[in-house]
């Protein structure tokens, strides 16, 4: 068997072949582990960044409901202590609807709310606006939880039943 010898040129040409695709070698398996690292650093960041603005939009949202509670709570202090049932009378007074209604304190299945029972008989629909504006002006805490609207049985109007609510305060 005869052995082959490489001359001097030809070994430090094979072993700058060898070191040459053992460097690639090298390189190729760095860039696709960096590659890799980047694109899960991508995916955490965008993740992080997806949960940062949800805790904005959600931090937002508690700053306005507290700001909210802020409103409701300086417009109680402001207007001291109010009567639901006595504010809903006199203003039926003043529109001259008294004659027309019948008020009642409804039950009390929320103890943070005061609310009327209210039913106004023949009134025309001009009437009915006009009520609904005053009882729930600006300023006032006053909803309508309920409304119920038929036609009086003598044909002359409407019959509007609601329930009014308030806070208490």
């Amino acid at each position: 068997m005869t052995k082959t010898t490489l001359d001097t040129r030809q070994r430090v040409l094979a072993i700058g072949a060898i070191v040459a695709l053992a460097l690639a070698a090298g390189y190729v398996m760095v860039v696709r582990d960096l590659t890799d690292s980047y694109r899960v650093s991508e995916r955490t960041l965008n993740m992080a960044r997806e949960r940062l603005r949800a805790a904005r939009m959600w931090s937002a949202e508690v700053q306005a409901e507290q700001q909210g509670h802020e409103a409701l709570a300086a417009l109680l202090a402001e207007r001291g202590s109010f009567d639901l049932f006595s504010y809903t009378n006199q203003t039926l007074q003043r529109l001259d609807l008294r004659e027309h209604a019948s008020l009642n304190n409804a039950p009390r299945p929320n103890p943070t709310l005061a609310e009327v029972e209210v039913t106004v008989r023949g009134v025309t629909l001009e009437q009915l606006v006009n009520l609904l504006h005053e009882i729930q002006g600006e300023g006032r805490l006053v909803a309508v939880r309920s409304v119920v609207l038929q036609p009086a049985p003598d044909e002359r109007g409407l019959v509007c039943s609601m329930r009014l609510a308030t806070p208490r305060g």
